[in-house]
């Protein structure tokens, strides 16, 4: 009889730590999206995100490194790239590193930037 071989776990960067991920999941439940919705959940979780281009205050566009990729999309040359428009990209510069993240609530969905990622202090 043939044995099924399992899934290997993510073979991803740090970023993809199973804690890393869990904390940027309880970042996007706390998510203050709106004040009349609650959110229902936190998907399509980018630990990384390099942007690229801000052509308006409240858009931004990512450039996704392929080890950042979910494990589905690395194979893909469209998926490098993603983009955000949402009040959370105000603060984002660009060439700012960034978590991202699609965050749902009881009536609707969008990809949110959960946090700026602050550079290793040396």
């Amino acid at each position: 009889m043939k044995k099924t071989p399992r899934k290997k776990p993510y073979l991803h960067a740090p970023a993809f730590a199973r804690k890393e991920i869990a904390r940027l999941k309880a970042l996007g439940l706390r998510f203050a999206y709106n004040p009349w919705d609650d959110v229902k959940s936190v998907s399509h979780i980018t630990p990384r995100a390099y942007c690229i281009a801000k052509p308006a205050s409240q858009f931004a566009v990512f450039a996704v490194p392929s080890c950042d990729r979910e494990p589905q999309l690395v194979g893909l040359s469209n998926a490098n790239r993603t983009t955000v428009q949402h009040e959370s990209c105000q603060r984002v510069k660009e060439g700012d590193w960034c978590s991202l993240a699609y965050v749902s609530t009881d009536s609707s969905g969008q990809p949110v930037v959960l946090e700026i990622l602050q550079p290793a202090k040396p």
